[in-house]
C-alpha cells in the first residue's frame, strides 16, 4: 500500500517556513541540556514558555491570516475539554494543599496548552506539512536513538552495566522518559515506511532499526508493552484500511520491514547483553530483553507501582470531587508512604496519570482528562473509518492513534505530564488531529483578541514562574550533596530563591534546607522560623521537626531535642537519620524503655545490621555492662546478617567482657559523628582492599576515634602499619586496641607478637603470641613452631 504523492505536494509560502520553523524550534527542546539546573525540566519549561509567547505574538501580528484557523481550532471538542480541564485545574488553588506548588504545576500545564494551541492552528488544514513533519521528528528520533546507543557503547565494559543504562537519558532526566519520547516518535518511521521510494523506506527501516535497538538497551518495560500495543494496531490498520481487491500483500511488505527491524534489534541486544554476562555475571536488574519483558507484572512482587496506584486510588475515594489539588499528589501521598519509602524520599508522582489526575482534580478532573484521549482516538478513527479518505489520509490518521497509543502506556505506567518533552510530543500528537480536512462548520463569529490577550497574559505568567523554577532548581543543585551532611560540614551558602517553588525536588521545603546554613551562621531565631515556614509549606513530611531536633541539640537543649527527635521518627519510622536522632536523644536522657522503643520500631520496617549496631552502641552506653538479653540478641543478630558475623562476634566478646568488667564513662556520640564514623569505615574498607594501607590507616583512625568503645578500629589501624611493614607504629596501635576495656581477643597479641618478633625482638614476641593462644587465637602455627617453638 504505498503512499500517493499526488495531494501532499504544495507550493510552501514564506509564512508556511515560518511556521515549519516555530514547529522546529519548539522539538530543539529535546536538544538543550540541564544548563547547572538540577534537573533538565527547568530549563525546558523556561524555553517552552518562550517559544509560546513569540508564536502568540506573530500570530497576534498575523491575527487576520490566522483568525479563521484559530476559531475552528478553538471550537473543536478536543480545544474545549483541554480548556475545561484547564479551568478546573485552575479552581484547585483555592483548596489545594500547597497552593504555590499548585502554580508551578499549572504553570507547565498553561505551557502545554498553548503549545497544543499554536500548533494547531499551524498545522490546521495543511496534510502537506506532514512530510515536513515527520522528518523533523525523525531526525530528532535518529538523534535521541543514536545518543541512547553511544552511551551504552561506551560504558559496555563497566562492572555496573546498570549504571550505564540508567545514564543513557539524553536530554530526559531519566532512561524510562526517553524510552517513551522514542516510542511515541516511532509511528513516524512507520509512515516512510509506505513510501513509495526505496530510498526512503530504507532510511526509514535503518531509523526504526535504531529506534528499536535503543528501547531494548533502555530495557524500560512499560514501552515494551507500548510497542506490543503498537505491533497489533499496526496489523489491524492495515486490515481496515485498504479496500481494494488488488494487491492485498502488496501492503503488508511494509509491516514486513517493521517485523524485521524489530526481530533484528531484538536478537543483536539479546547476543549483546548475554555477551555482558558472560564476561559479567553481576549484570544487575537489566538484562537481556525477553528477560526482562518476563518481570512484567501487576503484583506487589512484581511491580512497586501497585502500592502507588493503591494510595492515588484510596486518596480518590475519600476526596472524590475536589482531591488534593493539581500537582499536589506529591503531598498528599507522603501520609500513605510512611511505612513504604525510606528516610525523606517521597515517590513524587504515583506513576499513572489517570489516578494521579483523579487523586488532585477529583472524578470531573479525570474524566475530563480521559475525554482528550477519547475526542482524538474518535477523530483520528474516523478518518480511517471514512471511504472518503485516501489510503494517505489514513495512513496519516493511523500515525496519529499509533501516538495516541504510545503516550498512553506511558500515562499508565509513568509520569509525563510532568516531562517537557513528553510534553511537547503530547502537543504534536494532539495538534495532528487538525490536519486532516473536515466538514466545514459555520463557527461563531469571536474576536480573536478574545484569545489572545488572555492567552498571552497567562504565558507571561507562566514564564515568570518557569524562570523562577529553572532559577530555584540551580540553586538547589548547589546545595544537594550537602543533605546527607552534619551542619558543622557544610559549606557557607547565600542564594536568594525565588518565590517559585517552594519545594525541592525531593519534597523538602526549601525554607528546611536553607535553616541549616542559617543556623551555620549562628542565625538561630532565623533557622528556626525557616523550619515553621517548611511546616506550613509541607505539612506531611515532617522534616522540621528532625532539623530542629539536631539545632537543639547543638544548642545543648536536650529536652527540646528529644521532644522534636521523637516526634521526627514517629512520623517516618523507616529514616535511618530519624533513629538515630532519638536513640541520641534517648541516650542523654538514660532513657532506655526509648531506646528499646526505637529499635523495635525501626526493624519492623527496616530490619538491616546498622540500626542493631546503633542499638547496642546505644545500650552500652546507658548500661555500661551488658545483661542477657543483649547477649542473646547480638547472636540473634549474628544469625540475621551473616555477612556480618564478625562485627557482632566482636560485639558479643565486648558484651560478655563487660558482664565483669564495665564500660565506664562512655562517651555520647551525636548521629552525625555516627555517620561520619561509618563513612569512614566504608571509605577505609574500600582502601585497603585495593591496598592503599596509609589512606585505610587514616579512616580507620577517624573511626576509631568516634567509636571509642570497640577495639576493633584500633586493631585494623594497626593492621594497615603492619600491611606496610611500619612495625613501631602497627605496636603502637595494637597496643591500644589490647587497651580497650572488654577487648578478651588475641588477635591483636599475635599481630604484635609478629610485629615485635620482625624488630628482632624475638622473647618479647614470643610472649605476645603466646598470650593470643591463651586466648584462642592461633595464628600461623607453622610461623609459631618455626619462631617460638609453639
Amino acid at each position: 500500500m504505498a503512499t500517493p504523492k499526488a495531494n501532499t505536494r504544495s507550493t510552501l509560502s514564506l509564512t508556511s517556513y515560518v511556521e515549519l520553523a516555530f514547529m522546529a524550534l519548539y522539538l530543539i527542546v529535546h536538544f538543550i541540556g540541564d544548563n547547572d539546573s538540577i534537573d533538565v525540566m527547568g530549563p525546558h519549561w523556561f524555553y517552552v514558555s518562550v517559544i509560546d509567547a513569540l508564536v502568540l505574538g506573530y500570530m497576534l501580528m498575523n491575527r487576520n491570516a490566522y483568525r479563521q484557523r484559530l476559531l475552528e481550532v478553538l471550537q473543536h471538542p478536543l480545544t474545549i475539554v483541554y480548556g475545561l480541564l484547564f479551568v478546573w485545574a485552575g479552581g484547585s488553588y483555592f483548596y489545594a494543599i500547597n497552593p504555590n506548588e499548585m502554580l508551578v504545576c499549572y504553570a507547565r500545564m498553561a505551557t502545554t496548552l498553548i503549545a497544543f494551541i499554536n500548533l494547531s492552528v499551524f498545522l490546521k488544514g495543511r496534510e502537506d506539512y506532514f512530510n515536513i513533519l515527520a522528518t523533523m521528528v525523525l531526525v530528532v528520533l535518529s538523534w535521541e536513538s543514536i545518543s541512547v546507543i553511544n552511551k551504552f557503547l561506551d560504558g559496555i565494559n563497566s562492572d555496573n552495566i546498570d549504571k550505564v543504562i540508567l545514564a543513557a537519558s539524553g536530554n530526559t532526566g531519566n532512561k524510562n522518559i526517553i524510552a517513551a519520547s522514542v516510542a511515541i516518535k516511532i509511528p513516524f518511521a512507520l509512515y516512510f515506511l509506505h513510501s513509495r521510494k526505496t530510498l526512503t523506506q530504507l532510511l526509514a527501516a535503518l531509523v526504526l532499526f535504531l529506534s528499536f535497538y535503543a528501547l531494548f538497551i533502555l530495557n524500560a518495560r512499560a514501552t515494551f508493552v507500548g510497542m506490543g500495543l503498537l505491533t497489533v494496531l499496526y496489523i489491524i490498520y492495515l486490515f481496515i484500511s485498504d479496500r481494494s481487491k488488488e494487491n492485498k500483500l502488496t501492503k503488508f511488505k511494509p509491516f514486513g520491514s517493521y517485523i524485521f527491524c524489530l526481530i533484528s534489534a531484538l536478537m543483536l541486544s539479546i547476543v549483546v547483553f548475554n555477551n555482558i554476562k558472560t564476561k559479567n555475571e553481576a549484570l544487575g536488574g537489566y538484562d537481556n530483553p525477553l528477560k526482562r519483558v518476563g518481570t512484567i507484572a501487576f503484583t506487589n512482587e512484581g511491580s512497586g507501582r501497585t502500592n502507588l496506584w493503591g494510595f492515588a486510588f484510596d486518596y480518590f475515594k475519600h476526596h472524590p470531587i475536589i482531591g488534593a489539588g493539581y500537582g499536589n499528589w506529591k503531598l498528599a501521598s507522603i501520609p500513605y508512604e510512611k511505612y513504604y519509602s525510606d528516610d525523606y524520599i517521597v515517590a513524587y508522582h504515583c506513576h499513572n496519570d489517570f489516578l494521579e489526575t483523579s487523586a488532585e482534580l477529583g472524578i470531573i478532573g479525570l474524566l475530563l482528562y480521559l475525554s482528550i484521549y477519547l475526542v482524538i482516538f474518535f477523530t483520528q478513527l474516523k478518518h480511517i473509518l471514512n471511504k472518503q479518505s485516501s489510503n494517505q489520509q489514513r495512513l496519516m490518521a493511523a500515525i496519529g492513534i499509533f501516538c495516541l497509543t504510545a503516550y498512553f502506556v506511558d500515562a499508565t505506567f509513568n509520569f509525563p505530564m510532568e516531562r517537557t518533552i513528553m510534553q511537547v510530543n503530547f502537543a504534536f500528537m494532539a495538534a495532528l488531529v487538525f490536519i486532516l480536512p473536515t466538514t466545514a462548520k459555520k463557527n461563531k463569529e469571536v474576536d480573536s483578541n478574545v484569545f489572545f490577550l488572555p492567552a498571552l497574559f497567562i504565558i507571561v505568567l507562566a514564564i515568570i514562574v518557569n524562570n523562577q523554577v529553572f532559577d530555584s532548581m540551580k540553586g538547589q543543585k548547589l546545595f544537594s550533596g550537602d543533605m546527607d551532611k552534619d551542619i558543622a560540614q557544610i559549606p557557607d551558602l547565600d542564594y536568594d530563591f525565588p518565590t517559585y517553588p517552594e519545594l525541592s525536588y525531593n519534597s523538602i521545603p526549601i525554607d528546611a534546607i536553607m535553616s541549616r546554613y542559617a543556623f551555620k551562621k549562628n542565625e538561630y531565631d532565623k533557622a528556626m522560623k525557616l523550619l515553621d515556614n517548611a511546616s506550613r509549606q509541607n505539612p506531611y513530611i515532617h522534616y522540621s521537626e528532625f532539623a530542629k531536633a539536631g539545632m537543639y541539640y547543638k544548642m545543648n537543649i536536650p529536652d527540646s531535642g528529644y521532644k522534636y527527635a521523637k516526634l521526627a521518627f514517629e512520623y517516618k519510622p523507616r529514616s535511618f537519620s530519624a533513629y538515630k536522632n532519638w536513640l541520641y536523644g534517648s541516650v542523654q536522657k538514660r532513657d532506655t524503655l526509648a531506646i528499646d522503643s526505637a529499635f523495635s520500631l525501626y526493624i519492623r520496617y527496616r530490619n538491616e545490621p546498622r540500626a542493631w549496631i546503633e542499638y547496642f552502641n546505644a545500650s552500652m552506653v546507658v548500661k555500661q555492662r551488658a545483661n542477657q538479653r543483649l547477649i542473646s540478641l547480638v547472636d540473634s543478630a549474628a544469625k540475621y546478617f551473616p555477612d556480618s558475623v564478625n562485627l557482632f562476634t566482636n560485639m558479643k566478646n565486648s558484651f560478655v567482657a563487660s558482664v565483669n568488667n564495665p564500660v565506664r564513662n562512655a562517651p555520647v556520640v551525636s548521629p552525625e559523628m555516627v555517620q561520619v564514623a561509618q563513612k569512614s569505615l566504608t571509605a577505609a574498607t574500600e582502601h585497603f582492599n585495593q591496598k592503599q594501607y596509609a589512606l585505610a590507616a587514616k579512616e580507620y583512625l577517624v573511626t576509631a576515634n568516634i567509636d571509642v568503645t570497640n577495639y576493633v578500629h584500633l586493631e585494623n589501624v594497626a593492621i594497615c602499619y603492619y600491611s606496610m611493614s611500619n612495625f613501631d607504629q602497627a605496636i603502637k596501635y595494637f597496643n591500644k586496641a589490647i587497651g580497650v576495656s572488654g577487648n578478651t581477643a588475641g588477635k591483636s597479641y599475635y599481630y604484635r607478637g609478629v610485629s615485635e618478633i620482625s624488630q628482632g625482638k624475638k622473647e618479647q614476641g614470643c610472649a605476645s603470641i603466646k598470650t593470643a593462644i591463651a586466648k584462642g587465637f592461633q595464628g600461623d602455627v607453622n610461623y609459631n613452631k618455626t619462631n617460638c617453638n609453639y
